[in-house]
């Protein structure tokens, strides 16, 4: 029986079972290159060997997509665990704009001033500055909003939100101020 014939008899379940033996073959080293990258930043989450990390990649579907999201995460968020990416994954399908940080983007808050005026006088929300960046050092979360120009910073106490391109506490209140969006994200 030549190959061809070999391959014309086999069934579409076992044409795609060898099309995928095939794909796991001819990729093994980029796909061992890989799966040691993703043992490094994710240790513990990812299988424990290349050939349960293949079975995922080219059966997995949803799953694969899952560690590869989480992979991409905690490259930008190197402290982040597999909850904290869960939770962020939960914040944006509540809210559709902005990008959520679990934990907290860290920001030199020495380096921020504070709008007194906006924050004390025009909303009157009674925050001193030392409150405003103890807000922001304690902060369980964070969010990127307005094309990246403010982070917002979330923390059990209240909320600081930074105008990070003038480097100003623009706006903060305590967690008895919240309201709306600040409100419902701080569920």
């Amino acid at each position: 029986m030549s190959y061809k014939d070999w391959l014309e008899n086999m069934t579409d379940e076992e044409k795609e079972a060898f099309g995928v033996k095939q794909k796991k073959y001819r990729n093994k080293a980029a796909d061992k290159r890989q799966y040691e990258k993703y043992r490094e930043i994710l240790g513990k989450d990812v299988p424990r060997s290349l050939d349960k990390v293949q079975e995922l990649k080219y059966n997995g579907g949803s799953e694969w997509d899952e560690l590869k999201g989480f992979y991409r995460y905690k490259e930008e968020h190197p402290k982040a665990s597999r909850n904290d990416y869960n939770c962020v994954k939960e914040l944006h399908e509540m809210f559709s704009k902005g990008s959520f940080h679990i934990p907290a983007i860290e920001i030199d808050v020495s380096k921020l001033s504070f709008d007194s005026e906006h924050i004390n006088k025009v909303r009157k929300h009674n925050v001193s500055e030392a409150e405003a960046k103890k807000f922001i050092k304690q902060a369980k979360a964070s969010r990127t909003v307005w094309k990246g120009e403010f982070e917002r910073y979330y923390s059990e106490t209240g909320v600081a939100y930074v105008n990070l391109r003038l480097s100003e506490i623009r706006t903060d209140f305590h967690k008895e101020q919240f309201y709306g969006e600040a409100k419902k994200s701080w569920r």
